[in-house]
C-alpha cells in the first residue's frame, strides 16, 4: 500500500472510535478471524482495512499516478445491546435482543452511524474526506456465522475511492497541506502521538532540491529531467565577477581603465 492508504485508514478509524455502538472497539486491519474477534464480546466490533488498490501510471510515475483504493469497514455483533435514548427530559433504555432480527437491527443502525460520522465536521472526518477525495462505488455485504459455538452477524461496507496521491518525497509537508494536518492530528491523538515522528520521517525522506522532488513524482532521472526543462543541476552560487589586479570588478565584469586618448 502507501502513505495515502495508511492516512485514509487511520483517519477512518479515528473518525469512528467512540461514535457508534462499538464504542472504542474499532480495530485497524485485525489479523484474527472475525469469529475469534467477536467471540465473547459484549458490544459490537468494527474492523477498518484498506484492500485492493489500482493505479494508472503513464510511465514510471508511481507516486503521482491516479489510482483507486478500496476501504472496507466491517461490523460484527454477537450479543444484545442496550441503548440509552434521550426523550426530552427523560432517558429510556432500549435493549436490542440477541435474536436473528435483533442482530440485523443492530447492524442496520450501526451502518447509519458510520455513514453519518464519516460526513461530520470534526478534524478526523474532515481529513478522511480529504484523503478519500471522491467515491466511485459503495457495496454492502452481509455475513453471519452460527457454527462452532460462535453466533454472530456481520456486514461489510466497501468503499472505492479515487484517493489522494502520496506526498512528494524530499521535503517536510507544509502545515496547511493535507499531510501536514494529518501529522498535526496524530501528535495530539492518544495512541498515535508516538508514531508521528516515524510517519513524518518516512514522508520526508532525504532532503531533495525542488527539481528532484518533481522528478521523483514523475518517475524520471536527471537526464530526462533536463530534457523536459527541469534543472538537473543545483543552482550555482552567484559569480563574484572577474578581478584583475588593480582593477575593480563592476556588475560581475572587469571594469577596464579608459583608453589613453594620446597627445
Amino acid at each position: 500500500m502507501s502513505i495515502a492508504s495508511l492516512a485514509l485508514r487511520t483517519s477512518a478509524i479515528q473518525t469512528l472510535v467512540g461514535h457508534t455502538y462499538a464504542g472504542v472497539n474499532v480495530f485497524d486491519s485485525a489479523i484474527r478471524p472475525l469469529d475469534e474477534l467477536i467471540d465473547g464480546a459484549a458490544v459490537p466490533v468494527i474492523v477498518v482495512q484498506t484492500d485492493d488498490s489500482e493505479g494508472h501510471p503513464r510511465g514510471l510515475d508511481f507516486l503521482s499516478a491516479p489510482r483507486s483504493l478500496d476501504l472496507i469497514i466491517e461490523m460484527a455483533v454477537a450479543s444484545f445491546i442496550k441503548v440509552t435514548v434521550d426523550e426530552g427530559e427523560d432517558e429510556i433504555d432500549i435493549v436490542i435482543p440477541q435474536t436473528d432480527e435483533g442482530l440485523e437491527w443492530t447492524l442496520d443502525l450501526m451502518h447509519r452511524q458510520v455513514l453519518l460520522r464519516l460526513a461530520s465536521d470534526d478534524v478526523w472526518p474532515t481529513l478522511f474526506r480529504d484523503f478519500a477525495m471522491s467515491c466511485g462505488k459503495v457495496i454492502s455485504r452481509r455475513g453471519a456465522n452460527s457454527k462452532e459455538g460462535v453466533r454472530f452477524a456481520a456486514r461489510q461496507i466497501v468503499f472505492t475511492f479515487e484517493a489522494a496521491l502520496d506526498p512528494a518525497p524530499g521535503g517536510a509537508p507544509d502545515a496547511e497541506d493535507i499531510y501536514g494536518r494529518f501529522l498535526d492530528a496524530m501528535k495530539v491523538t492518544p495512541g498515535l502521538a508516538l508514531q508521528e515522528p516515524l510517519v513524518r520521517q518516512v514522508i520526508r525522506g532525504n532532503d531533495l532540491a525542488p527539481w528532484r522532488q518533481a522528478a521523483a513524482l514523475l518517475g524520471i532521472g536527471p537526464a530526462t529531467a533536463g530534457m523536459i526543462g527541469l534543472s538537473a543541476e543545483e543552482t550555482p552560487p552567484p559569480s563574484p565577477g572577474l578581478v584583475l589586479e588593480g582593477v575593480p570588478a563592476v556588475g560581475g565584469e572587469a571594469a577596464l581603465p579608459p583608453e589613453d586618448p594620446g597627445p
